[in-house]
């Protein structure tokens, strides 16, 4: 925000709830932040000095699109923002804003969660990654789980497999997938 004093009360009242804050009056001055250590959430003013809001708010998205921002505005409706988290109106309530930096905050830690669990998933089942509806892809599937489900009872290991083809028909990928199965 370019108001030193609206500026300097948002980052007080937040730090006073426990946030690390670092309050930038120029959108360059922002962006050079963000560009050496990300935040989670950027509280930006639709109206600052050079660079406009909305043209920060798109920089921010393309270098950093994890980012949530929770846009300023004074006057009407701040069209074109449609990558912002929220909006908040001047005069600014400050309760209000601690609100949604809570809300904003618990939805990127969500959104995290679901990432890490969803790479999990695709670490422990690499069959997810084999793609295709063919009439060929059907019979590898069935081919894998027809592998995968041998079960020695002699107590010897299971046999050796040999998968051939060209490069990048996807031998690999049907490797680790047995192997994970």
């Amino acid at each position: 925000d370019d108001e030193q004093v609206l500026a300097g009360a948002m980052g007080d009242y937040l730090g006073r709830h426990g946030y690390e804050v670092d309050v930038k009056s120029t959108g360059e001055e922002g962006l050079q932040v963000i560009d050496k250590k990300p935040p989670d959430i950027v509280v930006l003013d639709y109206r600052l000095p050079r660079m406009d809001g909305l043209e920060v708010l798109r920089r921010i998205k393309e270098s950093r699109p994890e980012v949530e921002v929770i846009m300023l505005k004074a006057h009407g409706s701040v069209q074109g923002a449609v990558e912002a988290y929220d909006y908040l109106g001047k005069p600014l309530d400050l309760e209000e804003l601690r609100l949604v930096v809570a809300k904003a905050l618990q939805s990127l830690r969500r959104s995290q969660e679901l990432d890490y669990l969803r790479s999990r998933v695709d670490k422990e089942n690499p069959s997810r990654e084999i793609v295709g509806r063919s009439q060929r892809m059907v019979e590898v599937k069935k081919l894998i789980d027809q592998i995968a489900s041998i079960e020695t009872t002699s107590g010897r290991e299971a046999p050796a497999i040999l998968i051939t083809g060209e490069t990048g028909t996807g031998k690999e990928l049907i490797a680790r997938s047995i192997h994970a199965r």
